[in-house]
């Protein structure tokens, strides 16, 4: 399940119809367990747009549900980018020392998950690509 996502890039990536074809028809069968995985947070605009396009093996309250989850993920993301593009405000502790002023550690760690999972995707990207290279 976790690797339909990755294997959607590659086949748009190398423009393969098949491939892309026989995955977007899975996830039209399996979109709500699809939608509990963490990669499911991270695809692109473009792409949720796409599967949401198609005839889905579900009910509309769990494609609003998933329009949600994905939506507050992305709106989080794009606060935290911004947030980390914002000049901080370094303050001095008593004996000196710069500390940092942070200010919520879940934001962090939502931007840090949304960082994880683009470098998942492109470390497969990398491996599936020298197995190719392999192969030839």
């Amino acid at each position: 399940l976790e690797n339909i996502f990755y294997w959607l890039e590659i086949s748009e990536e190398f423009n393969f119809s098949y491939l892309r074809e026989a995955g977007l028809e899975f996830v039209d069968f399996n979109f709500v367990a699809m939608t509990k995985l963490s990669e499911f947070l991270g695809i692109s605009k473009e792409k949720f747009m796409l599967i949401l396009s198609r005839d889905l093996a579900c009910s509309e309250m769990d494609v609003y549900t998933a329009v949600v989850k994905w939506s507050i993920f992305q709106a989080k993301v794009v606060a935290n980018r911004s947030e980390a593009t914002k000049p901080q405000e370094v303050k001095e502790g008593s004996d000196g020392s710069k500390l940092d002023d942070t200010k919520n550690s879940k934001d962090i760690e939502t931007l840090e998950l949304s960082k994880n999972m683009g470098s998942n995707v492109e470390a497969r990207k990398n491996s599936e690509l020298q197995d190719i290279e392999d192969v030839k």
